[in-house]
C-alpha cells in the first residue's frame, strides 16, 4: 500500500496537520504538535494503524518517494521535531551524517541520545562497589541495579578506564 493510499483511509488531526502543511512556503520551522517517539524525539503518527515518522511523511509527501531504501528524511534546521517541507529532503545515511558532523549537532557519543550516565558517574559508581547496595547505587543514579552490575563488572562502559589507571599530570 503507498503512503497516498495509508493517508486517504487514515483520518484525525494528524493527518490534517500534515496535509495542510505540504504545501507550507515559510521559512520558521513547522513543529510536530502531536506525539512524539520518546525515544529518539521525532513525531510520529499512525497510517494505517502502523507507526510512522512524521517527518518522513511529509518528505515523501512534498518531495516525492524517497529515491532509494537507502535515503532517509534529512533535516536542514536540524530541529527533530520540525516538519516543514522547506526543510526536509531525501539524503543517504553518510550524507546525513556528514551534515549533522558540519553543523555540530550530531552525537558525540557511540550510544547517541540514550546514555544516561558520564564517564566521571560510572567512576563513581565502581567506586562505591562493596560500600553500598547495587539497590542503593542504582537508586542514587536512577538506573537498574542490573545496569549496575554491569558497570562495575566492565560488562558495558569497559571504554571508561579504572581510577587507578588514570594518569594525573602534576605541574
Amino acid at each position: 500500500m503507498t503512503l497516498a493510499e495509508k493517508i486517504a483511509r487514515t483520518k484525525g488531526k494528524a493527518v490534517a496537520f500534515v496535509l495542510a502543511h505540504v504545501a507550507y512556503q515559510g521559512d520558521e520551522c513547522v513543529f510536530w504538535p502531536f506525539s512524539c517517539n520518546p525515544i529518539n524525539g521525532y513525531g510520529q503518527l499512525s497510517l494505517a494503524r502502523k507507526p510512522h515518522a512524521a517527518h518522513r511523511v511529509m518528505c515523501e509527501l512534498a518531495k516525492g518517494p524517497r529515491p532509494t531504501p537507502e535515503h532517509h528524511a534529512a533535516h536542514s534546521c536540524h530541529k527533530r521535531a520540525c516538519i516543514n517541507p522547506r526543510h526536509l529532503s531525501w539524503k543517504t545515511l553518510s550524507q546525513n551524517m556528514l551534515d549533522k558532523r558540519e553543523n555540530g549537532t550530531a552525537s558525540a557519543a557511540w550510544w547517541g541520545r540514550k546514555g544516561k550516565l558520564t564517564a566521571a558517574q560510572v567512576l563513581q559508581i565502581r567506586s562505591l562497589r562493596g560500600r553500598k547496595t547495587q539497590a542503593e547505587i542504582a537508586d542514587m543514579f536512577a538506573i537498574t541495579e542490573s545496569n549496575v552490575r554491569h558497570i562495575c563488572t566492565r560488562k558495558t562502559w569497559r571504554h571508561v578506564p579504572a581510577q587507578d589507571h588514570i594518569i594525573t599530570e602534576t605541574l
